[in-house]
C-alpha cells in the first residue's frame, strides 16, 4: 500500500511539471493537447482540477491514516513483504528513540527481521521467537502471531503483547506489527493467581473439609476433606461428579431439599449432621456447614465439613462418667445408711449370741445373723469401693513381692487348667496403694479372667514402671502427674464387644449368665484404683481375650509399710469417759450400749454443736468418738478442727459408713478410723489403741 501511495505521488508530479512546460510552451493560450499516436485530447484545466482533487484526498487518506495509526493505544509498524518498515505511529517512534541511538526515523526503511534477529542480552530470546512468527505472517503460514513477553525499563520488569495481522499489498504480503503494552493486566494477574495460590494453600492447610460444588458438580475440595473421605487426593473427589456421592443415600433427598432452598432463597439450616460416606462404604458423622456464594459469574454452594466421631466419643465419654459419678453418688448414700443399720444388726446378734451361751439352737441363729451382717457388710464394701468412698490404708509397697505371695492362693483359687505366666519388671519401683484391697482387686480380676476361659487357659500378670505420658496414652480423656507403677491381668478368653466395654465399670453389670457374678467386681476395681490417685484401662477383642491395666501411683518412699498405722494388740476393758457423737438415734443407743459394757463412762451428743456445748460444760473426757457424716451445720471433721484448736491434747476416734469426708492428717492430731459395720472386739481393741496413744504423748 506504501507503495502505490508512492507511485502515486510521482505521477502527480510529473503531471503536473508536464501541466506547466505545456504552459511555458503555448503561453498560456492553450486550452488543450492532442496526442497524435494515441488520438486522445487532454483538456489542461480539467487536468488541473483533477490533479488538485487527488492530491487532496491523498493527503487526506494521509493525515487519517496517521491519525488513526496514532491514536492506536500501541506501537505500530507497517511491514512489507521482505520485512522493511514502510511506516509506524507516534508510539512506535517514541520508543524507537528511547531504545535507539539513532533518529526515529531511521527506523523506517529499515528491516525489521533483521533487528529482531539481532538481538542480544535479556532480549534475544523474546525477539528471536518475534521474528519467527512475522516471518511465518510474511510467508503466509499463518494469518495471525501473538506472543506475550517480558523486557525492562529503568529496572522494572515490564509486560508487552505482540500481535502480528497479515495484510495483502497489491498481491505481495506485509503485515501490521503491534507492540502492546499489558503490563497492568499481567501485574493484576500476576497478583490474582498469587491470591488464587494463597486461598488454595489457605483452603488446602485448613483442618476443616471443604467442598464447592455448583448443582452437585464439585468444582473445588481441599486435601482434608479427601483426607476426611479416604480419598488419596482432591482430584478423586473432583472425578465423581456429584457431591451427593460424599453423603449416605438416607441424606441424598435432605442435601438437595436444602440446596434447592437456598438456591431459590428459602430458608434452609445452615449447620446440621450429616452422615458422609467414605469410600470404602463406612460412615463418618460429620458437621455440615453449607452457604452460598458466588464462584465467578454464578452462584455456587460452600459446603464445610468437621468430623464429628472424635467429640462424639468425648461426649459419651462424659455422659458415661457422669452416669458413673450419679451412680457412685447414690450406692455410697446408700452403702452409708445400710452400714448404719449393720452396725445395729452385727453389734445386737453378738449381745444377743453371747447372752445366748446356755441355747445353743438360738445361739447358732443369732450366729447365723452374724454371718449375714458380715455378708452384707461385704456387698456394701463393694459399692463403697466402687463409689470410691472405701476407707484405704495406702502403704509403700513391692508389688511384685505382694504378687509372689499370692501366687499359691491364685492357683488354688484358679485350678488346675489356668495356667499363671509372670512378666514382672525387676526394676518396678514401690507403690503407693493400700495391699489389701490391691490383692483383692488383683484376685478379682483373676476369677474374671479364668471365668472368661471356661476351657482353660493362660492368664499373665505383668508389672512395669508407667510416666504420666504413658497413662495419658492408654487410658483416654485423662490428665495425669507424677510416676506410675503398671499391674497388667491379660488373658485370651472370649473378650467383650465395644457395648460391653462401655458399660463395664457400672455396678452390676455383668456379661456372665445369671446367677454366676454379682456385677461388683470391675467396679470394684475401678473405684479402688481411682480412689488410690491411679487409672484403669482396659482392652477386649470378641474372641481373643481381654487385657486389664491398673496405673497406681509410685511411692515417694523407698521403705516398704511405713505409711500404714499399725494398731497394736491391748486389752479391751477400759474405764475414761468418751463422748460419742453419732447422729443416728439407733446406732447412738447401740454403741453406747457396747461403750458401757466395756466399763467406760458415755456422754452422748447427737451433732456436732452439742458435742461442744458438753465438752464446755465437762472437762473430764477423755476421747472424742465422733461420726463424720451429720447433718445440723456441722460435721464430723468441722468438729474435730474445733476440738483440736481448743482441746488439743482431746484424742479423736472417727467413724463413718464411708470414707467421703475423711480429714487429713494435716487437720488433726489423730487419724484413727473405725469403718461401720465394726464388731464389738474391734471397737475395743481401737478405743485402747487410741487412749494408749494419747497417754504416749503426755
Amino acid at each position: 500500500m506504501q507503495d502505490n501511495q508512492d507511485e502515486l505521488s510521482e505521477l502527480v508530479e510529473v503531471l503536473h511539471r508536464t501541466y506547466q512546460r505545456i504552459n511555458e510552451l503555448t503561453g498560456n493560450t492553450a486550452d488543450s493537447v492532442f496526442h497524435f499516436e494515441s488520438g486522445t485530447s487532454y483538456l489542461l484545466p480539467d487536468i488541473q482540477g483533477e490533479l488538485q482533487r487527488m492530491e487532496t484526498v491523498q493527503r487526506q487518506h494521509a493525515s487519517e491514516r496517521a491519525a488513526i495509526l496514532n491514536a492506536l493505544p500501541a506501537h505500530v509498524a507497517l511491514l512489507d513483504h521482505s520485512g522493511r518498515i514502510l511506516a509506524v505511529n507516534d508510539a512506535w517512534r517514541s520508543l524507537a528513540e528511547k531504545s535507539s541511538e539513532a533518529g526515529p526515523e531511521e527506523t523506517v526503511g529499515q528491516n525489521y527481521l533483521d533487528i529482531c534477529e539481532s538481538a542480544t542480552g535479556a532480549d534475544a530470546s523474546w525477539a528471536g521467537d518475534a521474528a519467527a512468527g512475522i516471518r511465518s505472517v510474511l510467508n503466509r503460514w499463518r494469518s495471525r502471531y501473538t506472543q506475550e513477553y517480558s523486557w525492562h525499563s529503568a529496572g522494572e520488569e515490564c509486560w508487552s503483547l505482540l500481535i502480528v495481522t497479515a495484510l495483502d499489498r497489491d498481491g505481495q504480503s506485509g503485515a501490521v506489527v503491534m507492540h502492546v503494552d499489558v503490563t497492568d493486566r499481567h501485574q493484576a494477574h500476576q497478583k490474582a493467581d498469587e491470591l488464587r495460590r494463597r486461598l488454595e494453600r489457605l483452603v488446602d492447610q485448613a483442618k476443616v473439609g471443604i467442598l464447592v460444588h455448583r448443582n452437585f458438580k464439585p468444582i473445588l475440595v481441599n486435601r482434608e476433606l479427601a483426607r476426611l473421605l479416604g480419598y488419596d487426593s482432591p482430584d478423586d473427589v473432583l472425578a465423581l461428579g456429584d457431591s451427593r456421592a460424599l453423603f449416605a443415600e438416607e441424606e441424598h433427598a435432605r442435601i438437595t431439599n436444602y440446596s434447592e432452598a437456598r438456591s431459590d432463597g428459602r430458608e434452609a439450616p445452615a449447620l446440621y449432621k450429616v452422615k458422609g460416606k467414605r469410600r470404602d462404604g463406612s460412615v463418618v458423622i460429620m458437621d455440615n456447614r453449607a452457604f452460598t456464594i458466588e464462584w465467578g459469574n454464578e452462584t455456587a454452594v460452600c459446603v464445610m465439613l468437621s468430623d464429628m466421631t472424635a467429640q462424639l466419643e468425648i461426649e459419651e465419654q462424659l455422659r458415661q462418667a457422669q452416669r458413673l459419678e450419679a451412680i457412685g453418688h447414690l450406692t455410697g448414700g446408700v452403702a452409708h445408711d445400710f452400714n448404719n443399720l449393720l452396725t445395729v444388726i452385727l453389734g445386737n446378734a453378738e449381745l444377743l449370741a453371747d447372752s445366748l451361751s446356755g441355747n445353743d439352737d438360738l445361739r447358732q441363729m443369732s450366729e447365723m445373723i452374724v454371718k449375714t451382717a458380715e455378708r452384707g457388710a461385704q456387698l456394701t464394701n463393694r459399692l463403697l469401693a466402687f463409689a470410691r468412698r472405701q476407707a484405704l490404708e495406702s502403704e509403700s509397697i513391692d508389688i511384685n513381692g505382694l504378687i509372689g505371695e499370692m501366687d499359691e492362693l491364685l492357683r488354688r483359687t484358679l485350678g488346675g487348667s489356668i495356667e499363671i505366666q509372670l512378666a514382672l519388671n525387676e526394676n518396678v519401683a514401690l507403690a503407693l496403694v493400700d495391699p489389701g484391697q490391691l490383692e483383692n482387686a488383683i484376685l478379682n480380676l483373676c476369677i474374671n479372667a479364668r471365668d472368661a476361659m471356661p476351657e482353660g487357659g493362660r492368664i499373665v500378670l505383668e508389672t512395669a514402671n508407667a510416666s504420666a505420658a504413658d497413662v495419658m496414652g492408654r487410658v483416654q480423656d485423662t490428665k495425669a502427674e507424677g510416676s506410675f507403677v503398671m499391674v497388667a491381668v491379660e488373658d485370651a478368653g472370649t473378650g467383650m464387644d465395644e457395648a460391653a466395654l462401655k458399660r463395664v465399670f457400672e455396678p452390676f453389670f455383668t456379661t456372665k449368665a445369671v446367677g454366676e457374678g454379682s456385677g461388683l467386681g470391675l467396679s470394684m476395681v475401678y473405684g479402688f484404683v481411682r480412689q488410690s490417685n491411679g487409672f484403669v484401662n482396659i482392652a477386649s477383642t470378641p474372641g481373643e481375650g481381654t487385657r486389664v491395666e491398673l496405673y497406681l501411683p509410685q511411692s515417694e518412699s523407698d521403705a516398704q509399710g511405713e505409711t500404714r498405722t499399725a494398731i497394736a494388740a491391748v486389752d479391751s476393758a477400759g474405764e475414761e469417759t468418751i463422748l460419742l457423737v453419732e447422729d443416728d438415734a439407733a446406732v447412738r443407743d447401740y454403741v453406747c450400749r457396747q461403750l458401757q459394757s466395756l466399763g467406760y463412762e458415755v456422754l452422748m451428743a447427737s451433732g456436732g454443736l452439742e458435742a461442744l456445748e458438753i465438752l464446755k460444760r465437762s472437762r473430764n473426757v477423755d476421747l472424742l468418738f465422733t461420726d463424720i457424716i451429720m447433718p445440723g451445720g456441722m460435721n464430723g471433721r468441722e468438729l474435730a478442727r474445733e476440738v483440736s484448736a481448743k482441746y488439743p491434747q482431746l484424742p479423736i476416734l472417727f467413724t463413718s459408713g464411708h470414707a467421703a469426708g475423711v480429714p487429713g492428717r494435716e487437720e488433726i492430731s489423730s487419724e484413727f478410723l473405725l469403718q461401720k459395720p465394726y464388731r464389738r472386739q474391734e471397737l475395743a481393741e481401737m478405743l485402747r489403741s487410741v487412749l494408749g496413744q494419747a497417754k504416749s504423748r503426755t
